[in-house]
């Protein structure tokens, strides 16, 4: 990489030339601080799994995380529908793929194969105002030393799946990966049920699902090169090798850091979306808050078991410390007995932790302290539960974002009630580092932060003057 007089690394950062000369059309959030150019690609609601020209800008009236397999090849995301708390924006920010969101109308006011650039426009809170403009604009490319930065008192981890979105950020002092999400990955990769994995290894699936069983056949020969009848070497075998490989490729890009992988949560919405899904999963009508996370583990005993060979796997190969954390726990009694389960089936994760998702928690917080080593809390998920909405859908953005004083309440709940228990606590948003308020309720909790690619740089810099401000150096 090119370097300055002074040996700092040298980046490019492309923009767009004359900003002012240039009225957006379509307007919503954007994720990343690229600029992306190309067709528009306006794709029908079910053509998830298409291969696309890389050079195209997709557009989408609604997404989940099940759409990984086509947004991944594209140059940049348009989505009408969609919330800055909601699961698939999520999955765009570790990615920093370039997207606008909640970008209404889009699908009417956009041609297909028309010409456009995408790009952000004014930062806010979180995410970036996004705009859209017609034609193939004019661009320039400023070349800037890499910055330099302040190792903060507050640890700042990355929020990552992914390599492509960390790569991005390795100049900064990422203290570790604060979350890593099997969901995640199985959509980048396999996007399958787990439960129809499992059956397709045992030869169970033609009969349960036919079409499920011959689009995983496909899958797994032609992105894989496997075959059922290959002995002693099953499906699920492939699965926990491939999904090792991707976190041990994570965890070797931070030797010697932290990294905290959360167990899937099979949310019934999202997981009737994966291939075999429709077999697998029950309608509820809310989904959100239903059965999921520690629950769903607890019932579904291989699927936990499948996810605990994989973190075996991952640590054999990484030669890395990899921590697990457990998603939506509920009860103490439940989450108990999820690790005993762990332990009982032989994965000597260094810490368990859990997600502070479920707004009863905070009130009996010092009840899990016991079983559990470190607290994450889930900012999107306590809003929708405190706010009584589902963070996946369109109206839910005029609740949905967590720097409210509901959400920030129960936060400092958890603290106050962590006093004298000696845990780590992981934020995963600067948006909510309100840390003069946080300061006396410390007490002996560590608390770090967790923050996404897109904005890293700044929530670092963000971090840093905020303890400056409060003299918590």
């Amino acid at each position: 990489m090119e370097q300055d007089l002074l040996g700092n690394e040298i980046r490019e950062r492309v923009s767009v030339r004359d900003p002012s000369a240039h009225e957006p059309f379509v307007t919503g959030r954007y994720i990343s601080d690229k600029v992306a150019q190309g067709k528009a690609l306006i794709v029908p609601d079910e053509d998830k799994y298409n291969t696309i020209d890389p050079s195209s800008i997709v557009v989408l009236r609604k997404a989940d995380i099940t759409w990984f397999p086509l947004i991944n090849q594209a140059a940049g995301v348009i989505v009408e529908e969609g919330t800055i708390s909601g699961h698939f924006s999520q999955m765009l920010r570790e990615m920093n793929k370039p997207a606008v969101y909640a970008a209404h109308d889009a699908k009417k006011l956009i041609k297909q194969d028309q010409e456009i650039t995408i790009c952000p426009g004014e930062i806010t809170m979180g995410p970036a105002v996004g705009y859209v403009i017609n034609g193939a604009v004019e661009l320039k490319v400023t070349k800037e030393s890499l910055p330099e930065f302040e190792t903060p008192k507050t640890k700042v981890f990355a929020i990552s799946s992914f390599v492509g979105g960390l790569k991005q950020i390795l100049h900064a002092p990422v203290a570790g990966v604060g979350v890593m999400r099997s969901d995640f990955l199985n959509n980048s990769v396999f996007g399958v049920h787990p439960s129809a994995l499992l059956d397709y290894s045992r030869g169970l699936l033609e009969s349960r699902d036919p079409d499920a069983n011959k689009n995983l056949d496909k899958l797994l020969s032609e992105s894989f090169g496997f075959s059922s009848s290959r002995a002693g070497y099953t499906a699920r075998d492939l699965y926990v090798n491939v999904m090792a490989k991707k976190i041990a490729d994570v965890a070797k890009l931070l030797p010697g850091k932290r990294i905290n992988y959360r167990l899937c949560d099979l949310r019934s919405d999202d997981s009737k979306r994966l291939l075999g899904g429709d077999t697998y999963e029950l309608r509820e009508d809310n989904p959100a808050q239903g059965k999921r996370g520690a629950y769903r583990l607890l019932k579904e005993r291989e699927t936990l078991y499948l996810e605990c060979d994989i973190i075996k796997k991952a640590m054999e190969i990484s030669g890395a410390d990899i921590n697990i954390f457990i998603p939506f726990c509920r009860t103490p009694f439940e989450v108990e007995k999820l690790v005993g389960l762990i332990n009982d089936y032989g994965l000597t994760a260094p810490e368990i932790g859990g997600m502070v998702e479920v707004s009863g928690m905070p009130y009996i917080i010092d009840e899990f302290t016991d079983t559990l080593d470190f607290f994450v809390f889930g900012p999107f998920d306590m809003t929708q539960g405190l706010f009584m909405m589902d963070r996946e859908y369109a109206f839910a953005s005029d609740y949905a974002h967590p720097n409210n004083r509901a959400t920030i309440g129960a936060f400092k709940l958890m603290l106050k009630n962590l006093q004298g228990f000696g845990k780590d606590v992981y934020l995963p948003t600067s948006d909510l580092f309100h840390l003069e308020e946080y300061m006396p309720l410390l007490g002996d909790t560590k608390l770090h932060l967790a923050c996404f690619p897109d904005t890293f740089e700044r929530d670092v810099l963000f971090t840093n003057k905020k303890e400056l401000e409060c003299g918590y150096k």
